[in-house]
């Protein structure tokens, strides 16, 4: 908005030069304006989009907490007894030393910062979500992190609060807002081919019970699944593996893969 203003005056400068040189009668006259338009004109112009732009710019939509809670949740139950998923549980993360889950294996990079001692508070686990890799590199945990601290604010209150007492308000974020998911959503949806497809998800996806290190992709939403797919294609998640298997899927076969798994009929 700003250039265009800015590329709006110097069409009138130059117009204001072209009168002076084909009109000296109008010197005086075209002196005055352009002095006009350098300290009147031009700075209220500025001064009013100022004022137009700062509640643009507050209206503008913020993830919700269930959009930005909605990663953690695919890898992680809020089960306080400890029912694992690809990642221990996060009931109770308050003051937990990093790393003290005995039924979990956690990766060498974890393992190491946890003989740092190293407890879960507002501290470390805001400078972990902020960038995972830059407080624990080498981290198994292919999450990019939330670089907006208003965001992560967000997710901190939850977490150090009671994150399982509000899991039911979370587990339908609306993803389907993004355009990219949109598209797939309205794509139609071959089911026979996504069946096909889901073989060599199932190489390495199996469901909760048997996933390993891998997460199971048997119960998430629709858009969601179609969303995670989308950020390991565009590189915003950063595990190769799944940035190889993603990029050479289009919205075809992110149609009928998601169709096909948010019924949960292909079984192993």
């Amino acid at each position: 908005m700003y250039s265009n203003i800015h590329i709006f005056i110097l069409i009138v400068d130059h117009f204001m030069v072209y009168v002076v040189r084909t009109c000296p009668q109008c010197t005086n006259m075209t002196v005055v304006f352009r002095a006009k338009i350098t300290t009147k004109i031009y700075p209220s112009l500025l001064l009013l989009l100022s004022i137009i732009a700062i509640p643009l710019a507050v209206a503008q939509d913020k993830p919700s907490l269930q959009e930005l809670a909605a990663p953690c949740l695919a890898c992680h139950s809020l089960d306080p007894d400890g029912h694992k998923h690809v990642g221990p549980t996060l009931a109770g993360i308050a003051g937990r030393p990093l790393g003290s889950d005995r039924d979990y294996t956690y990766s060498e990079a974890f393992t190491r910062k946890a003989s740092e001692g190293v407890v879960w508070d507002r501290t470390t686990l805001d400078r972990f979500l902020e960038h995972p890799q830059g407080m624990a590199e080498g981290t198994a945990m292919s999450y990019a992190g939330i670089p907006d601290p208003d965001e992560r604010a967000l997710v901190l209150d939850w977490l150090l609060s009671d994150p399982s007492g509000k899991v039911a308000d979370l587990v339908d974020a609306n993803y389907n807002r993004d355009p990219a998911v949109k598209e797939v959503m309205n794509a139609p949806a071959d089911e026979e081919y996504g069946e096909y497809l889901a073989g060599e998800c199932l190489t390495c996806h199996q469901p909760s019970d048997n996933s390993g290190r891998v997460p199971s992709i048997h119960n998430l939403t629709p858009d969601y699944f179609i969303y995670a797919l989308l950020e390991y294609k565009n590189g915003a998640r950063s595990n190769r593996v799944m940035q190889t298997v993603s990029g050479s899927l289009g919205t075809e076969e992110l149609a009928a893969l998601s169709a096909v798994f948010s019924q949960e009929r292909v079984e192993r």
